[in-house]
C-alpha cells in the first residue's frame, strides 16, 4: 500500500470517528513519511509537505480530526501519491 492511499484510509477513520485508531496509524504513517522524506520527495516539494505536516500536527492537537482528514486525503495523500509508490 502506498503513502496516498494510506492517508485516505486514515482520512476515513477520523471521519467515522475511530480517533483512536486512526491516531495509531496516523503515527505509524508519519514515520513511513519521514523515510520517504529522506530517500524519495522531489526536492521541490518538501517545503509544501513540511508546511502540510505542520498543519496536519496543529489539527490533530486541536482534536480537528475533520480538519486533520481533509489535509490527508485531499492535500497531503495528492502530493505523496505524485512522488511514486513507496
Amino acid at each position: 500500500m502506498n503513502l496516498e492511499s494510506t492517508a485516505i484510509e486514515i482520512a476515513a477513520s477520523f471521519r467515522i470517528g475511530a480517533t483512536g485508531t486512526a491516531n495509531d496509524a496516523f503515527a505509524t504513517w508519519i514515520g513511513d513519511v519521514i523515510q520517504t522524506l529522506e530517500t524519495g520527495v522531489s526536492p521541490g516539494d518538501v517545503p509544501a509537505l513540511s508546511k502540510l505536516l505542520g498543519l496536519g500536527f496543529e489539527a490533530q492537537q486541536r482534536a480537528d480530526y475533520i480538519a486533520l482528514a481533509d489535509l490527508l486525503q485531499y492535500e497531503i495523500g495528492p502530493l505523496l501519491g505524485k512522488q511514486g509508490p513507496r
